[in-house]
């Protein structure tokens, strides 16, 4: 919650030192519930401006790896979404879209949430150049 705090506030570089404790805290326990989530911040850290756009989809990927391996759906489609407006960001629309898609499509229930209006949105803005150019 720190780290989302400073990142919050444009302070990416001490986002990026809460979560590299956090991630130390994670090692010594041999995982945790949020463990997909601090590689996430740490992902859209390096993206504001504390690493590289390459890190930055590097811990966005294993915060995707790792909420998969958790089967934990939530943290997964928050990932995705990450990934996705990297990818757009990159001009790979597609990519983000195809990538974003699949997560947001196990949800059946709960459509009123932030995150999943979130990710209707993202999704809609990802596919509607595709949609016109096909029309």
């Amino acid at each position: 919650m720190r780290a989302d705090a400073q990142l919050a506030s444009g302070k990416p570089e001490a986002a990026l030192a809460s979560v590299t404790a956090g991630l130390k805290a994670v090692e010594k326990t041999g995982g945790a519930p949020l463990e997909a989530e601090l590689h996430r911040v740490k992902g859209e850290a390096l993206l504001a401006g504390a690493g590289t756009l390459s890190e930055a989809e590097t811990a966005i990927e294993q915060a995707i790896a790792v909420a998969s391996r958790q089967n934990a759906k939530s943290w997964e489609l928050r990932c995705a979404m990450s990934l996705a407006r990297l990818r757009r960001q990159q001009g790979r629309p597609q990519e983000a879209a195809a990538r974003l898609a699949p997560i947001y499509a196990w949800f059946t229930e709960g459509f009123d949430t932030a995150d999943l209006k979130e990710a209707k949105a993202l999704l809609n803005q990802l596919t509607e150049p595709a949609i016109a150019a096909e029309g």
